[in-house]
């Protein structure tokens, strides 16, 4: 059995906050994606999110690994590539 790990999602390289708790994520590959972040809103740390100047603060964290926010809250670039909609 090998430890490999295989990654579904290339690296974030920028993340621009839009309308609606939505976010504009950008990857390595030049692929754009929606990410609508309503979904999580009401979860945990995330509830911090609801608070629209924090979830403003959105930055791609971990070398291009995911995004994340000051409050705690993050997102694996694969939930991000996965839950979200080409644009």
């Amino acid at each position: 059995m090998s430890d490999t790990v295989v990654d579904l999602a290339p690296r974030v390289t920028e993340v621009e906050p839009i309308t609606g708790y939505a976010l504009r994520v950008t990857f390595a590959t030049g692929e754009v994606r929606r990410v609508d972040c309503r979904p999580f809103l009401d979860k945990g740390v995330f509830q911090r999110l609801k608070d629209e100047d924090e979830f403003r603060r959105v930055q791609p964290i971990n070398n291009g690994g995911g995004i994340g926010w000051a409050s705690g809250a993050d997102l694996s670039r694969d939930t991000v590539y996965v839950t979200g909609e080409p644009v």
